[in-house]
């Protein structure tokens, strides 16, 4: 089975900078593997990214887009809390979205970019 090049709308800096964004998400908050998969539908591409939370890391959905977010307040690391809220502006930029769901310790950040169709 020969697979054919998917093209997607994007920005290569914007799309740098995501992509960098979530992986720097999963190596501060998550333990294991991270799980990268893309899913191919008649409109768009998605990229799935998923990984267990570390343990006892509290994580408030509804929040998490939200501009200097930081999943555990107390921490005095050196995040700003910007990545995800960066994430999304520069998704919505290039005409995409994103989305976050948790399923139990199951943390996954979907990716969803506008499919370029070309003509062979």
């Amino acid at each position: 089975m020969v697979e054919a090049p998917l093209f997607i709308v994007g920005n290569e800096s914007a799309l740098e900078r995501v992509f960098e964004n979530v992986i720097k998400n999963y190596f501060m908050h998550s333990e294991g593997a991270l799980s990268i998969r893309y899913e191919e539908k008649q409109d768009e591409v998605l990229f799935h990214f998923s990984n267990v939370l570390k343990r006892n890391h509290l994580l408030s959905l509804d929040n998490i887009f939200t501009r200097f977010y930081k999943a555990d307040p107390s921490r005095t690391n050196q995040s700003s809390g910007l990545g995800l809220f960066i994430v999304k502006s520069l998704m919505e930029k290039m005409n995409g979205y994103v989305q976050a769901d948790l399923n139990d310790e199951q943390f996954c950040i979907s990716l969803a970019f506008k499919k370029i169709v070309k003509e062979s």
